[in-house]
Protein backbone atom coordinates (compact mmCIF):
# COMPACT_ATOMS: atom_id res chain seq x y z
CA UNK A 1 0.00 0.00 0.00
CA UNK A 2 2.91 2.35 0.77
CA UNK A 3 4.31 1.83 -2.73
CA UNK A 4 0.92 2.39 -4.38
CA UNK A 5 0.53 5.67 -2.51
CA UNK A 6 4.00 6.80 -3.62
CA UNK A 7 3.32 5.82 -7.23
CA UNK A 8 0.01 7.68 -7.29
CA UNK A 9 1.65 10.71 -5.70
CA UNK A 10 4.37 10.78 -8.36
CA UNK A 11 1.82 10.40 -11.14
CA UNK A 12 -0.55 13.08 -9.86
CA UNK A 13 2.04 15.52 -8.51
CA UNK A 14 3.89 15.91 -11.79
CA UNK A 15 0.95 15.62 -14.19
CA UNK A 16 1.05 18.64 -16.57
CA UNK A 17 -2.37 20.17 -15.97
CA UNK A 18 -1.83 23.90 -15.72
CA UNK A 19 -4.84 25.73 -14.32
CA UNK A 20 -3.58 29.17 -13.46
CA UNK A 21 -6.53 30.42 -11.48
CA UNK A 22 -7.06 32.05 -8.10
CA UNK A 23 -9.64 31.62 -5.37
CA UNK A 24 -12.51 34.03 -6.09
CA UNK A 25 -13.05 34.57 -2.35
CA UNK A 26 -9.61 36.17 -2.00
CA UNK A 27 -8.23 39.50 -3.16
CA UNK A 28 -7.72 39.54 -6.93
CA UNK A 29 -5.38 40.87 -9.58
CA UNK A 30 -8.08 42.50 -11.73
CA UNK A 31 -7.18 43.34 -15.31
CA UNK A 32 -7.78 47.02 -16.02
CA UNK A 33 -7.56 48.00 -12.36
CA UNK A 34 -4.70 49.28 -10.24
CA UNK A 35 -2.62 46.45 -8.84
CA UNK A 36 -3.12 46.09 -5.09
CA UNK A 37 -0.06 47.31 -3.22
CA UNK A 38 2.26 44.56 -2.00
CA UNK A 39 5.61 44.24 -0.31
CA UNK A 40 8.28 41.64 -1.07
CA UNK A 41 10.49 41.03 1.97
CA UNK A 42 12.94 38.46 0.65
CA UNK A 43 14.23 39.67 -2.72
CA UNK A 44 17.33 37.99 -4.08
CA UNK A 45 19.56 38.95 -7.04
CA UNK A 46 18.14 42.49 -6.99
CA UNK A 47 19.67 45.77 -5.72
CA UNK A 48 17.04 45.98 -2.97
CA UNK A 49 16.42 43.34 -0.32
CA UNK A 50 12.83 44.51 0.12
CA UNK A 51 10.54 46.30 -2.33
CA UNK A 52 6.92 47.24 -2.84
CA UNK A 53 4.82 47.92 -5.92
CA UNK A 54 5.80 51.61 -6.02
CA UNK A 55 9.47 50.67 -6.32
CA UNK A 56 8.77 49.21 -9.76
CA UNK A 57 6.61 52.01 -11.18
CA UNK A 58 7.92 53.41 -14.46
CA UNK A 59 8.77 49.90 -15.67
CA UNK A 60 6.73 46.89 -16.71
CA UNK A 61 6.59 44.26 -13.98
CA UNK A 62 5.98 40.52 -14.43
CA UNK A 63 5.23 38.47 -11.30
CA UNK A 64 5.71 34.78 -12.08
CA UNK A 65 4.30 32.71 -9.20
CA UNK A 66 5.72 29.18 -8.87
CA UNK A 67 5.89 26.24 -6.49
CA UNK A 68 8.23 23.29 -5.91
CA UNK A 69 5.78 20.77 -7.34
CA UNK A 70 5.05 22.66 -10.59
CA UNK A 71 6.94 20.94 -13.42
CA UNK A 72 6.03 23.51 -16.08
CA UNK A 73 7.11 26.34 -13.75
CA UNK A 74 10.68 25.15 -13.32
CA UNK A 75 10.90 24.04 -16.95
CA UNK A 76 10.10 27.63 -17.98
CA UNK A 77 12.98 29.23 -16.06
CA UNK A 78 15.42 29.25 -19.03
CA UNK A 79 12.70 30.82 -21.21
CA UNK A 80 11.94 33.47 -18.59
CA UNK A 81 15.67 34.17 -18.39
CA UNK A 82 15.78 34.80 -22.14
CA UNK A 83 12.76 37.11 -21.88
CA UNK A 84 14.45 39.10 -19.11
CA UNK A 85 17.55 39.55 -21.28
CA UNK A 86 15.42 40.52 -24.28
CA UNK A 87 13.35 43.10 -22.38
CA UNK A 88 15.95 44.12 -19.78
CA UNK A 89 15.44 47.88 -20.36
CA UNK A 90 11.66 47.81 -20.11
CA UNK A 91 10.55 44.84 -17.99
CA UNK A 92 11.41 43.51 -14.54
CA UNK A 93 10.66 39.81 -14.07
CA UNK A 94 10.33 38.44 -10.55
CA UNK A 95 9.94 34.76 -9.77
CA UNK A 96 7.74 34.55 -6.67
CA UNK A 97 8.19 31.19 -4.95
CA UNK A 98 5.96 29.69 -2.29
CA UNK A 99 8.19 28.87 0.68
CA UNK A 100 5.81 27.84 3.47
CA UNK A 101 6.92 24.85 5.53
CA UNK A 102 4.07 22.60 4.40
CA UNK A 103 4.42 22.97 0.62
CA UNK A 104 7.59 24.94 -0.05
CA UNK A 105 10.31 23.74 2.29
CA UNK A 106 13.64 23.67 0.45
CA UNK A 107 12.46 25.77 -2.50
CA UNK A 108 15.45 28.12 -2.14
CA UNK A 109 17.97 25.29 -2.57
CA UNK A 110 15.96 23.96 -5.51
CA UNK A 111 16.15 27.30 -7.30
CA UNK A 112 19.89 27.62 -6.64
CA UNK A 113 20.42 24.26 -8.34
CA UNK A 114 18.54 25.44 -11.44
CA UNK A 115 20.24 28.85 -11.35
CA UNK A 116 23.68 27.27 -11.42
CA UNK A 117 22.81 24.66 -14.04
CA UNK A 118 21.18 27.11 -16.49
CA UNK A 119 23.22 30.19 -15.53
CA UNK A 120 20.03 32.09 -14.70
CA UNK A 121 20.10 35.83 -14.04
CA UNK A 122 16.64 36.41 -12.56
CA UNK A 123 15.27 38.23 -9.55
CA UNK A 124 13.64 35.87 -7.07
CA UNK A 125 11.33 36.46 -4.11
CA UNK A 126 10.06 33.90 -1.63
CA UNK A 127 6.69 34.93 -0.23
CA UNK A 128 3.90 32.59 0.80
CA UNK A 129 1.87 35.53 2.11
CA UNK A 130 1.11 36.71 -1.43
CA UNK A 131 -0.09 33.22 -2.37
CA UNK A 132 -2.52 33.27 0.55
CA UNK A 133 -3.57 36.89 0.07
CA UNK A 134 -4.52 36.40 -3.58
CA UNK A 135 -5.74 32.81 -3.22
CA UNK A 136 -3.26 31.41 -5.73
CA UNK A 137 -3.71 27.66 -5.52
CA UNK A 138 -2.46 26.58 -8.95
CA UNK A 139 0.69 27.52 -10.79
CA UNK A 140 2.11 28.84 -13.05
CA UNK A 141 0.25 32.09 -12.39
CA UNK A 142 1.65 35.15 -14.16
CA UNK A 143 0.65 38.78 -13.60
CA UNK A 144 1.72 41.52 -16.04
CA UNK A 145 1.63 45.05 -14.58
CA UNK A 146 2.26 48.17 -16.67
CA UNK A 147 4.53 51.11 -15.68
CA UNK A 148 1.56 52.96 -14.16
CA UNK A 149 0.76 50.04 -11.85
CA UNK A 150 -2.26 48.79 -13.82
CA UNK A 151 -2.76 45.03 -14.18
CA UNK A 152 -2.68 44.31 -17.91
CA UNK A 153 -2.81 40.52 -18.00
CA UNK A 154 -3.19 37.46 -15.78
CA UNK A 155 -2.24 34.20 -17.45
CA UNK A 156 -0.44 30.90 -16.97
CA UNK A 157 1.55 31.25 -20.22
CA UNK A 158 3.84 34.00 -21.51
CA UNK A 159 6.26 34.21 -24.42
CA UNK A 160 8.00 36.99 -26.35
CA UNK A 161 5.18 37.41 -28.84
CA UNK A 162 2.46 37.68 -26.22
CA UNK A 163 4.48 40.00 -23.98
CA UNK A 164 5.29 42.26 -26.92
CA UNK A 165 1.63 42.35 -27.89
CA UNK A 166 0.59 43.30 -24.34
CA UNK A 167 3.19 46.05 -24.12
CA UNK A 168 2.39 47.55 -27.52
CA UNK A 169 -1.38 47.46 -27.18
CA UNK A 170 -3.35 50.33 -25.68
CA UNK A 171 -6.30 48.01 -25.14
CA UNK A 172 -6.51 46.13 -21.87
CA UNK A 173 -6.08 42.41 -22.19
CA UNK A 174 -9.00 40.26 -21.03
CA UNK A 175 -8.58 38.80 -17.55
CA UNK A 176 -8.38 35.07 -17.04
CA UNK A 177 -10.51 35.61 -13.93
CA UNK A 178 -13.23 37.65 -15.66
CA UNK A 179 -13.28 36.41 -19.22
CA UNK A 180 -15.00 33.06 -19.50
CA UNK A 181 -17.02 32.60 -22.62
CA UNK A 182 -17.50 28.91 -22.00
CA UNK A 183 -21.11 28.91 -20.80
CA UNK A 184 -22.31 26.08 -18.62
CA UNK A 185 -25.40 24.26 -19.87
CA UNK A 186 -28.79 25.02 -18.39
CA UNK A 187 -29.97 22.51 -15.78
CA UNK A 188 -33.13 21.86 -17.82
CA UNK A 189 -31.18 20.52 -20.81
CA UNK A 190 -31.22 16.72 -20.89
CA UNK A 191 -28.67 16.18 -23.64
CA UNK A 192 -25.97 18.33 -25.23
CA UNK A 193 -22.70 18.00 -27.15
CA UNK A 194 -20.66 21.10 -27.81
CA UNK A 195 -17.12 21.96 -28.91
CA UNK A 196 -16.13 25.63 -28.94
CA UNK A 197 -12.97 27.67 -29.47
CA UNK A 198 -10.85 28.21 -26.36
CA UNK A 199 -9.96 31.82 -25.54
CA UNK A 200 -6.53 32.61 -24.02
CA UNK A 201 -6.92 33.55 -20.38
CA UNK A 202 -9.88 31.28 -19.67
CA UNK A 203 -7.75 28.79 -17.81
CA UNK A 204 -7.63 25.07 -18.45
CA UNK A 205 -9.62 22.16 -17.15
CA UNK A 206 -8.29 18.80 -18.31
CA UNK A 207 -10.11 15.95 -16.52
CA UNK A 208 -8.12 12.70 -16.34
CA UNK A 209 -11.09 10.63 -17.61
CA UNK A 210 -14.10 11.27 -19.78
CA UNK A 211 -16.32 9.68 -17.13
CA UNK A 212 -14.90 11.70 -14.22
CA UNK A 213 -18.30 13.40 -13.80
CA UNK A 214 -20.37 10.34 -14.66
CA UNK A 215 -22.74 10.68 -11.69
CA UNK A 216 -23.69 14.15 -12.88
CA UNK A 217 -24.06 12.97 -16.47
CA UNK A 218 -21.68 15.66 -17.69
CA UNK A 219 -18.19 16.10 -19.09
CA UNK A 220 -16.55 19.54 -19.13
CA UNK A 221 -13.08 20.38 -20.42
CA UNK A 222 -11.36 23.67 -21.23
CA UNK A 223 -8.23 24.43 -23.23
CA UNK A 224 -8.10 20.95 -24.78
CA UNK A 225 -5.99 20.03 -27.79
CA UNK A 226 -7.31 17.69 -30.47
CA UNK A 227 -5.02 15.00 -29.08
CA UNK A 228 -6.76 15.40 -25.72
CA UNK A 229 -10.19 15.19 -27.34
CA UNK A 230 -9.41 12.16 -29.52
CA UNK A 231 -7.85 10.31 -26.58
CA UNK A 232 -11.02 10.92 -24.57
CA UNK A 233 -13.21 9.82 -27.50
CA UNK A 234 -11.41 6.57 -28.31
CA UNK A 235 -9.69 5.53 -25.07
CA UNK A 236 -11.68 7.36 -22.39
CA UNK A 237 -8.57 9.04 -20.93
CA UNK A 238 -6.67 12.24 -21.56
CA UNK A 239 -3.40 10.43 -20.92
CA UNK A 240 -2.26 7.33 -19.07
CA UNK A 241 0.42 7.15 -16.38
CA UNK A 242 2.99 4.39 -16.08
CA UNK A 243 0.85 2.39 -13.64
CA UNK A 244 -2.06 2.21 -16.11
CA UNK A 245 -2.54 -1.03 -18.05
CA UNK A 246 -2.85 0.92 -21.33
CA UNK A 247 0.82 1.92 -21.22
CA UNK A 248 2.11 -1.37 -22.60
CA UNK A 249 -0.56 -1.82 -25.26
CA UNK A 250 -1.80 1.59 -26.47
CA UNK A 251 0.22 4.47 -27.92
CA UNK A 252 -0.38 7.85 -26.30
CA UNK A 253 0.17 9.65 -29.61
CA UNK A 254 -2.02 9.35 -32.73
CA UNK A 255 -0.68 8.76 -36.22
CA UNK A 256 -1.74 11.67 -38.44
CA UNK A 257 -2.40 10.85 -42.09
CA UNK A 258 -3.87 14.22 -42.95
CA UNK A 259 -3.08 16.83 -45.57
CA UNK A 260 -3.12 19.52 -42.88
CA UNK A 261 -1.91 18.65 -39.38
CA UNK A 262 -1.92 22.24 -38.10
CA UNK A 263 -5.15 21.64 -36.18
CA UNK A 264 -3.17 19.25 -33.96
CA UNK A 265 -0.58 21.89 -33.04
CA UNK A 266 -2.01 24.00 -30.19
CA UNK A 267 -1.02 27.67 -29.89
CA UNK A 268 -1.53 28.92 -26.34
CA UNK A 269 -0.83 32.53 -27.35
CA UNK A 270 -3.61 32.87 -29.92
CA UNK A 271 -5.79 30.03 -28.70
CA UNK A 272 -5.73 28.39 -32.13
CA UNK A 273 -6.26 24.62 -32.15
CA UNK A 274 -7.42 24.64 -28.53
CA UNK A 275 -11.01 23.90 -27.61
CA UNK A 276 -13.63 23.71 -24.90
CA UNK A 277 -15.90 20.70 -24.74
CA UNK A 278 -19.23 20.18 -22.97
CA UNK A 279 -21.15 16.92 -23.02
CA UNK A 280 -24.36 16.16 -21.17
CA UNK A 281 -26.24 12.86 -21.07
CA UNK A 282 -29.35 12.14 -18.94
CA UNK A 283 -28.37 11.08 -15.43
CA UNK A 284 -28.94 7.39 -14.86
CA UNK A 285 -28.35 6.40 -18.46
CA UNK A 286 -24.88 7.92 -18.92
CA UNK A 287 -22.00 5.49 -19.36
CA UNK A 288 -18.37 5.92 -20.28
CA UNK A 289 -19.04 4.34 -23.65
CA UNK A 290 -21.91 6.73 -24.36
CA UNK A 291 -19.70 9.73 -23.65
CA UNK A 292 -17.06 8.34 -26.00
CA UNK A 293 -19.55 7.70 -28.81
CA UNK A 294 -21.08 11.17 -28.47
CA UNK A 295 -17.64 12.80 -28.55
CA UNK A 296 -16.58 10.70 -31.55
CA UNK A 297 -19.64 11.93 -33.45
CA UNK A 298 -19.03 15.53 -32.39
CA UNK A 299 -15.38 15.42 -33.47
CA UNK A 300 -16.32 14.10 -36.90
CA UNK A 301 -19.04 16.74 -37.25
CA UNK A 302 -16.66 19.57 -36.30
CA UNK A 303 -13.42 18.51 -38.00
CA UNK A 304 -14.34 15.82 -40.53
CA UNK A 305 -11.42 13.47 -39.81
CA UNK A 306 -11.87 9.71 -39.97
CA UNK A 307 -10.41 7.94 -36.95
CA UNK A 308 -9.80 4.28 -36.18
CA UNK A 309 -7.78 2.24 -33.70
CA UNK A 310 -5.19 0.08 -35.51
CA UNK A 311 -2.11 -1.97 -34.61
CA UNK A 312 1.02 -0.12 -35.68
CA UNK A 313 4.76 -0.15 -35.11
CA UNK A 314 5.46 3.00 -33.09
CA UNK A 315 8.62 4.56 -31.56
CA UNK A 316 9.17 3.75 -27.88
CA UNK A 317 11.99 3.81 -25.34
CA UNK A 318 13.39 0.93 -23.31
CA UNK A 319 15.23 1.33 -20.03
CA UNK A 320 18.13 -1.13 -20.03
CA UNK A 321 20.99 -1.96 -17.68
CA UNK A 322 24.71 -1.81 -18.40
CA UNK A 323 27.09 -4.34 -16.90
CA UNK A 324 26.31 -5.23 -13.28
CA UNK A 325 23.90 -2.34 -12.79
CA UNK A 326 20.99 -4.67 -12.07
CA UNK A 327 22.87 -6.22 -9.16
CA UNK A 328 24.30 -2.92 -7.93
CA UNK A 329 20.89 -1.24 -7.84
CA UNK A 330 19.15 -3.97 -5.84
CA UNK A 331 17.66 -2.45 -2.70
CA UNK A 332 19.31 -2.73 0.69
CA UNK A 333 15.87 -2.59 2.27
CA UNK A 334 14.17 0.05 4.34
CA UNK A 335 10.84 1.87 4.12
CA UNK A 336 9.80 2.49 0.48
CA UNK A 337 10.27 6.21 -0.08
CA UNK A 338 11.14 9.01 -2.48
CA UNK A 339 13.01 12.18 -1.65
CA UNK A 340 13.78 15.11 -3.91
CA UNK A 341 12.16 16.72 -6.92
CA UNK A 342 13.03 18.67 -10.06
CA UNK A 343 16.75 18.91 -9.28
CA UNK A 344 17.27 15.26 -8.38
CA UNK A 345 15.48 12.34 -6.76
CA UNK A 346 16.36 9.42 -4.50
CA UNK A 347 14.29 6.23 -4.64
CA UNK A 348 14.53 3.81 -1.73
CA UNK A 349 13.23 0.23 -1.94
CA UNK A 350 10.92 0.88 -4.89
CA UNK A 351 10.35 -1.00 -8.17
CA UNK A 352 11.67 0.21 -11.51
CA UNK A 353 8.06 1.16 -12.37
CA UNK A 354 8.23 4.02 -9.86
CA UNK A 355 11.36 5.35 -11.58
CA UNK A 356 9.70 5.14 -15.01
CA UNK A 357 6.59 6.93 -13.71
CA UNK A 358 8.80 9.71 -12.40
CA UNK A 359 10.69 10.10 -15.68
CA UNK A 360 7.52 9.99 -17.78
CA UNK A 361 5.83 12.66 -15.66
CA UNK A 362 8.54 15.15 -16.67
CA UNK A 363 8.83 14.13 -20.32
CA UNK A 364 5.25 13.62 -21.44
CA UNK A 365 6.00 14.41 -25.08
CA UNK A 366 8.48 11.52 -25.24
CA UNK A 367 7.41 8.04 -26.42
CA UNK A 368 6.29 5.42 -23.92
CA UNK A 369 9.08 3.99 -21.75
CA UNK A 370 9.27 0.24 -21.10
CA UNK A 371 11.16 -1.61 -18.42
CA UNK A 372 13.76 -3.84 -20.09
CA UNK A 373 16.15 -3.96 -17.11
CA UNK A 374 15.22 -7.50 -16.07
CA UNK A 375 15.41 -6.39 -12.43
CA UNK A 376 12.96 -8.52 -10.44
CA UNK A 377 12.99 -6.81 -7.04
CA UNK A 378 13.03 -3.25 -5.79
CA UNK A 379 15.93 -0.86 -6.27
CA UNK A 380 17.74 2.02 -4.57
CA UNK A 381 18.86 4.80 -6.89
CA UNK A 382 19.80 8.47 -6.69
CA UNK A 383 19.43 10.57 -9.83
CA UNK A 384 21.61 13.66 -9.49
CA UNK A 385 20.32 15.68 -12.44
CA UNK A 386 18.07 18.53 -13.55
CA UNK A 387 15.16 16.21 -14.29
CA UNK A 388 13.34 18.38 -16.91
CA UNK A 389 16.57 18.43 -18.95
CA UNK A 390 16.44 15.13 -20.84
CA UNK A 391 20.14 15.07 -21.71
CA UNK A 392 21.16 15.72 -18.11
CA UNK A 393 18.75 13.01 -16.99
CA UNK A 394 20.23 10.51 -19.44
CA UNK A 395 23.72 11.36 -18.17
CA UNK A 396 22.69 10.66 -14.57
CA UNK A 397 21.00 7.38 -15.55
CA UNK A 398 24.18 6.26 -17.33
CA UNK A 399 26.18 6.97 -14.18
CA UNK A 400 23.92 4.45 -12.43
CA UNK A 401 24.26 1.91 -15.24
CA UNK A 402 20.93 2.60 -16.96
CA UNK A 403 20.25 3.92 -20.43
CA UNK A 404 17.22 4.76 -22.56
CA UNK A 405 17.27 3.01 -25.92
CA UNK A 406 14.96 3.92 -28.85
CA UNK A 407 12.96 0.91 -30.17
CA UNK A 408 9.80 0.22 -32.15
CA UNK A 409 6.88 -1.76 -30.72
CA UNK A 410 3.57 -3.03 -32.06
CA UNK A 411 0.85 -1.13 -30.22
CA UNK A 412 -2.77 -0.15 -30.67
CA UNK A 413 -2.66 3.31 -32.19
CA UNK A 414 -5.28 5.87 -33.09
CA UNK A 415 -4.92 6.66 -36.80
CA UNK A 416 -6.52 9.90 -38.03
CA UNK A 417 -7.15 10.41 -41.74
CA UNK A 418 -8.74 12.91 -44.08
CA UNK A 419 -12.35 11.89 -44.76
CA UNK A 420 -12.22 11.48 -48.56
CA UNK A 421 -8.84 10.00 -49.40
CA UNK A 422 -5.95 8.76 -47.31
CA UNK A 423 -2.53 10.27 -48.07
CA UNK A 424 -0.66 7.05 -47.21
Amino acid sequence: MKYIAILLTISLLFRHTCSAQSDSTKEQFVVGSACPDFHLRDLQYYPLKEAGLTDFKGKWLVLDFWTKSCVSCVASFPKVNLLQKKFTQDVQFILVGRNDKKHGAGIEKLYERFKNHYDLDLTVAYDSVLFQRFGIFATPYIVVIDPAGIVRKTTWFLNESLLGEIMSSNALQPSSDKKNRFIESDSTILSRSEISQWIPGEGQRIPPRIDSQLKKGTFTGKGLSLRNLYNYAYFGLDDWPMNDSLVRTVSRFPVLLTSDSSKFIPDYTSGMSLYNCKLKIPIGTATRRQFQEVLQTELFRCFGFKASVETRSVPCLELRTIGNAGKNLMTKGGIPDTNGGHAGMTFTNLPVTALLTFISSYHQTQPAIFDATGIQGNIDITIDAIIPNLEDLKRALLESGLHLVPVNKEMKTLVIRDPIASIE
